[in-house]
This record gives C-alpha cells, structure tokens and sequence, in this order.
C-alpha cells in the first residue's frame, strides 16, 4: 500500500484534521521487480548478467579491501558448443546452456556468485575467508574448478546423439583489490585459454587434471 497524509485545515487556517489516502500498488510492485529481474539477469539461464555481475564485483572488492575476504573470479568457456550450435540450432542450443547453467549453479556453494556475460562463457565469484595464504588460496581454487570440470565433462543427448561437452577454466585470485573489474576479467580469461589450449594438445591442466582430446574448432 501507499499512503499518503495532508493537514486538514478549516477556515481560519488552523490544523484541524489529516486527510489519508490509501492507494493499493501490489501491481506496480510487482512490475518493479519484474524490471529489476530482467535489467540484472540474464533472461535464458537467470543467473546475473555481466551489468549486475560488475556491480556484485564492486561490492566485494571493497570488502576485500577492508580485509573481510580474498575474492577471487572463474571463467568458464563450453567446448564443443559452437558445433552444438551451427548443427543443431539455437534453440537446442539453448537447452544446453540453461542445462549448463544448472550444473554450475548446482555446484556453487552460498558464497560463489554465478553469471552468464555471453554466449557460451560463464564466471563465478568465489570469496574466501580472509587471512590464509597464498598457496590455501590456490588449492581452494583448483578444488572448485575441479568440481565444476566433473559436472560439466558429459555428454548430451541431442536428438538421439550423444554428444561430448567439457569445459575449459580459467581463474584470477585477486591480489590487488583496487584492480579495473575488466582487468580481472581479462586475466582470469587469458589463464582460460592457456588450459583450452593445453587440453587441445593433449596436456594435462593444472587447474582441472583432466586430461582432453585434440578437437577442431
């Protein structure tokens, strides 16, 4: 409800009473949060969109640096989509990203922040409890992307094909948290594709110990 209250003054211009007006607003309520909804989320998966995502990322660095926790951000990039794509359409493209996304939302813990920025490619947000080393930090990392690389090496089935799928991450432990938001971004992108590119040569990542096939792209 909104409302509203106004003096009531009579004829020599004393107060005398109040007038309320009462006005139900469930409806412009609701459109509000529905505008909200769709500026901050990605209309296909749900999760954050890259606008929402940069603001979240804002938050945290502040908090980092007032030493209340050790950010730290993955870049995940599908392999295999884009075949998916050209072969089978977009629309049963979409179905393998909103599948996607439900395996990394599935994964992430309360503290990890999940966003869509585009197409194929993904990031989670991963805060830290303040004050352990460099090298927990690490560890900690490299358990996460482990977990989300075993929910996402599968394989779909896509109208009776089975289909390979994996994933390809990167991740930038932030040391400094005065950092631009597109720096981080970049560098946990550029350790993504160094891993993608040692899987395409049949090396072993060390983010993720999963060993890859050659693949054409």
């Amino acid at each position: 409800m909104n409302i509203l209250h106004n003096p009531y003054f009579n004829e020599k211009g004393n107060i005398v009473g109040v007038i309320v007006s009462a006005h139900n607003i469930t409806d412009m309520h609701a459109a509000n949060e529905k505008i909200q909804q769709l500026a901050n989320h990605d209309p296909l998966t749900g999760m954050l969109n890259r606008r929402a995502l940069f603001e979240v990322m804002e938050g945290k660095l502040r908090e980092q640096e007032q030493a209340k926790l050790q950010l730290a951000v993955l870049y995940i990039d599908l392999d295999g989509f884009q075949q998916i794509n050209d072969r089978y359409g977009h629309h049963q493209g979409d179905k393998v990203l909103k599948y996607v996304a439900s395996k990394i939302k599935d994964t992430a813990i309360d503290s990890e922040i999940v966003a869509r920025i585009g197409g194929d490619e993904f990031i989670v947000l991963a805060s830290f409890p303040h004050g352990n080393t460099y090298e927990h930090y690490q560890l900690q990392l490299e358990d996460l992307c482990d977990r989300l690389n075993s929910q996402l090496f599968i394989d779909i089935n896509i109208e009776g094909q089975s289909l390979p799928l994996s994933a390809s991450i990167g991740h930038c432990l932030v040391n400094d948290a005065t950092m631009e938001l597109s720096a981080i971004i970049s560098k946990a992108d550029k350790d993504m594709y160094r891993n993608k590119r040692n899987e395409r040569l049949g090396l072993v990542s060390m983010a993720t110990g999963f060993i890859r096939q050659t693949t054409s792209q």
